[in-house]
């Protein structure tokens, strides 16, 4: 990782305003390696950071190396918690109990910690309305400046599909998952959070400034096996196999595999994004950038997706409303351009 980010310096050379640590488990890391990762990346980059995150399960945490990550500057802590629920996290096979990630959360407010997003699965598998009201309560006790908030997939060829194969779990009905994302959005709302993303809400002026790049189509650079990188229109991505990511790195090639990418790509990927947002999809920034009239262009979806109460406009942007984001997803497909 250290060889693709000196390989780099000559092809990105914007100024870095974040860095985030995460896509997989960085807590496996020592100090040393992460204090390496940064060494190397500031003696290449013009680094002015607003914001380092650093990923972590609550297992692999102490008091000394929480110090140890302040110390090197990282500022903002998420932490994969998933439920408080101690049979559902058995359920899916996580390492820890709600008193590990208790206890977790406690020592990085200890280590001064003072911007910690927490992460919550719902429709899990055996959950129900009140063990999510108790995950939620629990959030509020615990006063995280971030919550984010995913449903429980069953990806292919995986232990998960193996037990729903054989009938260990049975998934959540969609009604049900449905319900699940409504109540999360209501409770988290009266606590006081602002929903800024589909996934993820904020206390006031706590948005994860790296994750907002994604979304506003800001370039970014992703270093580590299967890491995705975009800039001037174009994405790649690295092998996700680590002996051929590393292969390529010992002959100083990038291993990165560029994107064919549509004309309307990057177009489609803003409506994506922003309609997931609570910025919403900027519809002069549209007709600016890419000389389309969404509105216009997409005259009969978009009159008929605002009569159902899914979007509305407010001036020149177009949102989705609370009842459209629990289909977000596919309200942003019927808008797609080609």
């Amino acid at each position: 990782m250290q060889k693709e980010l000196e390989l780099y310096t000559d092809i990105f050379e914007e100024k870095i305003k974040t860095i985030y640590f995460g896509g997989g488990t960085p807590s496996v890391l020592t100090i040393r390696e992460v204090s390496e990762l940064l060494e190397t990346a500031y003696s290449f980059y013009k680094i002015q950071p607003l914001e380092i995150t650093f990923e972590a399960n609550p297992e692999d945490l102490s008091l000394e190396y929480l110090n140890d990550l302040k110390s090197l500057g990282i500022n903002r802590l998420s932490m994969g918690v998933q439920t408080f629920d101690d049979q559902l996290l058995k359920s899916i096979n996580r390492n820890h109990n709600a008193k590990t990630a208790r206890r977790a959360y406690e020592m990085a407010r200890k280590s001064g910690f003072s911007n910690v997003n927490l992460d919550l699965i719902y429709a899990l598998p055996g959950s129900t309305v009140m063990s999510l009201a108790e995950d939620l309560s629990i959030m509020n006790d615990l006063q995280p400046e971030h919550i984010s908030i995913y449903s429980f997939t069953i990806e292919p060829k995986t232990v998960f599909e193996n037990w729903i194969r054989k009938g260990k779990i049975t998934p959540i009905a969609e009604e049900e998952e449905a319900s699940q994302f409504e109540q999360i959005m209501d409770s988290l709302t009266r606590m006081g959070f602002e929903h800024y993303e589909i996934s993820n809400f904020a206390r006031e002026g706590k948005y994860s400034e790296h994750n907002k790049s994604y979304w506003d189509l800001t370039h970014y650079l992703g270093i580590g096996p299967s890491a995705h990188s975009f800039r001037k229109e174009k994405r790649w991505s690295n092998p996700s196999h680590n002996l051929n990511y590393i292969r390529s790195l010992t002959e100083n090639q990038l291993p990165r595999v560029m994107e064919d990418r549509e004309k309307f790509s990057t177009l489609n990927e803003y409506i994506f994004t922003s309609l997931r947002t609570l910025w919403g999809c900027n519809l002069g920034l549209i007709k600016e950038q890419f000389g389309l009239d969404l509105l216009s262009y997409k005259n009969q979806e978009t009159k008929e997706l605002i009569t159902l109460g899914y979007l509305e406009v407010k001036g020149d942007v177009l949102y989705t409303t609370k009842k459209g984001k629990l289909l977000a997803d596919e309200i942003a497909s019927r808008l797609m351009i080609g």
